[in-house]
């Protein structure tokens, strides 16, 4: 009877589950990883396409000041009261200009709920947040 090799959480074979390669890292150069992306970012060679790809664009997050209905400027008040580091919200044309010289990527510097959402059948997409979003990439 032929025996299973144990597999990894991701179901591909595991030699670290098995003994097979005991004490050697898996690397699986098709999947970005933090320490070559840094790597990429500082100039290093030690990384792969994907790192590098990866590596290439930037995500960002950020408060957006909101004092209406479903508003956040009490949050961040509280907030900056009561903790570190500060919270500060900027409008969303102050984030794009973050991305200045980057590339940003459609749909563009939008409310992060509104960043490629999931439309229901009647066409409406989740209520707007507070917080905006986006990608870029340096060309």
């Amino acid at each position: 009877m032929r025996r299973e090799r144990p597999h990894s959480p991701h179901g591909r074979p595991d030699p670290a589950r098995d003994g097979a390669g005991a004490g050697r890292p898996r690397i699986d150069p098709s999947v970005a990883h933090y320490t070559r992306v840094w790597n990429h970012w500082l100039g290093g060679k030690d990384s792969y396409a994907c790192d590098r790809a990866v590596g290439d664009h930037v995500a960002v997050s950020h408060p957006v000041v909101h004092s209406g209905e479903g508003g956040n400027t009490e949050a961040m008040e509280f907030w900056n009261a009561n903790a570190t580091p500060p919270i500060k919200g900027r409008s969303p044309e102050q984030v794009a200009a973050l991305l200045d010289g980057l590339t940003v990527l459609p749909p563009g510097v939008v409310s992060c709920s509104q960043w490629r959402p999931d439309v229901s059948a009647g066409g409406t997409g989740p209520a707007w947040v507070p917080q905006v979003g986006a990608v870029a990439r340096e060309d």
